[in-house]
C-alpha cells in the first residue's frame, strides 16, 4: 500500500486483493490487518482461490467468524478449483496481489487437462506480444512461476514468494567448491542483483527468475 495515497489517507477508500493460493487465509488476513493499522477508515475486499479442501474451508469459516461473510463470498476452492486449470476469476483485475505458491510441486495434471503445452490457448500463460505469440508455460515439474504469470494477467500491484533463494543455495552448494555455505550463496544472489542493476532501467527485469540464478551460477563455476 505504499505508493497508494488515498488508501493510506482517505476515509472511505475501498481497494481489492487476491491471492491465488489462499490457504487458510493468513496473508490475506494479515493484510487487512495491516491496512487497517494504517487507515482504520480504508476498507479492502478480499479475494482467493484454494485447492485443498481443508485449507478452504478453514478461510471460509475463519473469515465468517470474524463477521466477514462479503469476503468469505469471493474464497472460492476445493479439489476442482485448481488455480491454473480453472481460474475462478477471469478477466477481473485487482487492486493488489499477494501469494506463496508450493514450490517444486507438479502441474501435470493440470497441463493436461489445458490441452498440453501445444494446446492451451489459456491467455493468462499464451501472450501475444508485437504480433507475436509468447509462452509463458514452465516445466510440468514445478508450477509456481506459472502462478506469477497469473498474477500478472490480473494486475499490476504484487508480492510474491518465490524460491528462488533455495535454488540459489542449491545451485551453489552443487557446484562452487572454493567457499563454504552460507557465503557462496550470498555471493551467487549478490551477483545476480548486480547484473541485473548493470542493465539499462528499461531493460531490468521485474522479477529475478531461476534462469538468472542458474546463469551466474555458470559463469562463477565455469561450467
Amino acid at each position: 500500500f505504499v505508493e497508494d495515497d488515498d488508501v493510506l489517507t482517505k476515509p472511505g477508500v475501498v481497494r481489492t486483493i487476491y491471492d491465488p493460493t489462499a490457504g487458510t487465509g493468513g496473508m490475506l488476513s494479515v493484510a487487512g490487518e495491516h491496512l487497517a493499522a494504517l487507515n482504520p477508515q480504508a476498507r479492502l475486499t478480499m479475494y482467493g482461490q484454494e485447492l485443498n479442501d481443508e485449507s478452504y474451508a478453514i478461510c471460509k469459516a475463519d473469515m465468517l467468524m470474524k463477521g466477514e461473510g462479503e469476503n468469505a463470498d469471493h474464497i472460492v476452492g476445493g479439489a476442482e478449483w485448481s488455480t491454473l486449470a480453472h481460474d475462478a476469476f477471469p478477466a477481473q483485475e485487482f487492486d493488489s496481489m499477494l501469494a506463496n505458491p508450493p514450490y517444486g510441486k507438479s502441474w501435470k495434471k493440470d497441463l493436461e487437462s489445458m490441452g498440453g503445452k501445444d494446446g492451451m490457448r489459456d491467455p493468462r500463460f499464451k501472450v501475444m506480444h508485437e504480433g507475436e505469440e509468447l509462452s509463458l508455460v514452465t516445466r510440468s515439474s514445478d508450477g509456481q512461476m506459472l502462478f506469477l504469470a497469473n498474477m500478472l494477467a490480473k494486475g499490476d500491484i504484487a508480492a510474491f514468494v518465490s524460491n528462488d533463494p533455495m535454488t540459489a543455495v542449491e545451485l551453489a552448494a552443487r557446484y562452487i567448491n572454493d567457499r563454504k555455505l552460507p557465503d557462496k550463496a550470498i555471493d551467487v544472489i549478490d551477483e545476480v542483483g548486480a547484473a541485473e542493476m548493470l542493465k539499462p532501467e528499461n531493460k531490468r527485469r521485474k522479477v529475478i527468475g531461476v534462469k538468472e540464478v542458474e546463469a551466474v551460477i555458470a559463469k562463477m563455476a565455469r561450467i
